[in-house]
């Protein structure tokens, strides 16, 4: 049903409809990638928490850090705590710059719904033709 009607669209308002559907996926695209950075966020500040408890409580424990595929042995907690604030600072930043590009985004995909939303019921309704007669 939803076809018949695209396949009767003017081509203005299939390539509106079609924009449409890409601002969507990108908004998902953009979800997603925040959800991901939002993981990585909350992994590092669990790292770094109890990076700090295990210095506190024995600050001689052997601590690894993860490189690809292997571990390699940390000499000082102190620069892997400020090594993880560093990649959680940049995720915060990368958070901001999605949030805003979300909202932006966001604002777009509504402002170009009702604009289709608008063509769209111009186009189905009856045209008033009068009778010059």
């Amino acid at each position: 049903m939803v076809l018949l009607f695209m396949m009767k669209l003017p081509p203005q308002l299939k390539n509106q409809y079609e924009q449409l559907i890409q601002t969507e996926q990108r908004i998902r695209t953009f979800n997603s990638q925040k959800s991901q950075w939002e993981i990585q966020k909350a992994t590092i500040e669990n790292a770094i928490s109890e990076l700090e408890t295990t210095k506190e409580k024995n600050p001689n424990t052997e601590v690894y850090k993860n490189a690809g595929a292997i571990l390699i042995k940390v000499n000082d907690i102190d620069k892997a705590i400020q090594d993880l604030k560093e990649k959680e600072e940049l995720l915060n930043m990368r958070l901001k710059t999605v949030n805003k590009q979300i909202e932006r985004i966001n604002q777009q995909y509504e402002a170009m719904k009702d604009k289709f939303q608008k063509s769209i019921q111009q186009f189905t309704q009856p045209q008033d033709f009068q009778n010059p007669m």
